[in-house]
């Protein structure tokens, strides 16, 4: 799954790949008209923020990304460790607040990568977890 950053105008991609010696390739186009494309509230994928506090973390970490309005199911919540180990996360949601709590308390020292899918795009963000 990856996603394409997308402006509503014609995007044309192509895909190549090959298959023991033999190349193969697909193109497609879409627009904002398209059913392959969704056109979202206008908010540009660069304006959604994505923030942790504290940040290093000791036991207790909370993330607020702009666009996230209620609590994103667990599959849509991801860790990972510097090495790309995954780690299950389960979250709370301060619904008041619009924010994540993920509990630290028994992961090791160390860097962790947090990922959140939302309407708009999948956002990351770095944890150091001291």
């Amino acid at each position: 799954h990856f996603d394409v950053l997308f402006d509503g105008n014609k995007l044309t991609w192509t895909v190549t790949s090959f298959n023991k010696g033999e190349k193969t390739a697909v193109a497609s186009d879409a627009s904002s008209l398209s059913s392959r494309c969704h056109w979202g509230s206008g908010e540009s994928y660069y304006d959604v923020e994505i923030k942790a506090f504290p940040n290093p973390v000791t036991n207790h970490v909370a993330i607020t990304v702009t666009d996230l309005l209620e609590k994103p199911a667990s599959s849509d919540i991801s860790m990972y460790d510097n090495m790309g180990k995954p780690y299950p996360v389960n979250a709370t949601w301060n619904s008041q607040y619009k924010e994540l709590g993920i509990d630290f308390s028994e992961l090791n020292r160390g860097l962790y990568l947090i990922y959140v899918k939302t309407v708009s795009g999948t956002r990351s963000i770095r944890i150091m977890k001291e």
